[in-house]
């Protein structure tokens, strides 16, 4: 039997596409209209504050989060013009009112038939009381098609932009979850893409959600792409043996 490597360095879905992924560049004219419709870039910072956001989120109780008056942290921050909590809030308001609740933050899930270990953003079920996780991604790209180069062989099928890079990231974790026994549809897998905006000088910040559903041609090529890597997984152990 093949042995593959310890899950202690198995690689999480978002290092496994790097492989296959080279820059994302983006056309001149694509970035200048998003700036002129008041699009501001996000850093991972940010981004990580909106993940702690939500987490508390989860462990202050789902449903009660956003509509609680009494998290005097929360308010503090919400009244920050632009600030990680009033985008975790943007978001938390577009999953419940498509009836997401969520049960956990940055689950690690270790697969040990790929030899991978993706986090999933945010865990849960959706209004049927079905197996539901979002990908929740930072910065106006993610909801755009734009992309000037695509996936390295044999997946240059695909355009290498960062909306396709999330949507394969979230099929890895649909795949890995599937292989380790959890029952979970490909429409139940949400990429959440959340875009700061100025609308005008004088205007706070707004956040755009976008809420894109997983397709079977992201499924198709994560699931090739993780067998490609388990594969290199068991040949460099059995090699490594010898």
């Amino acid at each position: 039997m093949l042995s593959l490597k310890s899950k202690s360095i198995w690689p999480g879905a978002h290092c496994l596409l790097r492989q296959y992924a080279p820059q994302v560049m983006y056309p001149l004219s694509a970035i200048k209209a998003r700036k002129a419709k008041g699009f501001q870039t996000c850093s991972k910072v940010f981004g990580t504050e909106v993940d702690m956001w939500l987490q508390r989120a989860v462990e202050h109780g789902w449903l009660d989060w956003g509509a609680s008056k009494c998290d005097w942290e929360l308010e503090h921050a919400l009244n920050i013009p632009g600030s990680a909590a009033r985008a975790a809030l943007f978001l938390w308001k577009e999953l419940v009112a498509r009836g997401f609740i969520a049960v956990s933050c940055q689950e690690q899930v270790s697969c040990e038939q790929y030899a991978a270990a993706p986090v999933l953003d945010l865990k849960g079920f959706n209004r049927h009381g079905e197996s539901t996780i979002v990908e929740i991604k930072c910065g106006w790209a993610h909801a755009a098609h734009q992309g000037t180069s695509q996936f390295s062989q044999p997946y240059t099928h695909i355009n290498n932009n960062d909306r396709n890079l999330a949507l394969l990231q979230l099929a890895m974790q649909v795949a890995c979850l599937r292989a380790t026994g959890t029952n979970l549809k490909t429409s139940n897998a949400w990429m959440a893409a959340l875009a700061p905006r100025v609308p005008n000088e004088s205007s706070p910040t707004e956040f755009d959600v976008t809420i894109i559903e997983l397709k079977d041609l992201h499924m198709e090529t994560a699931s090739a792409m993780l067998m490609q890597h388990a594969a290199s997984q068991a040949g460099s152990s059995d090699t490594s043996e010898v």
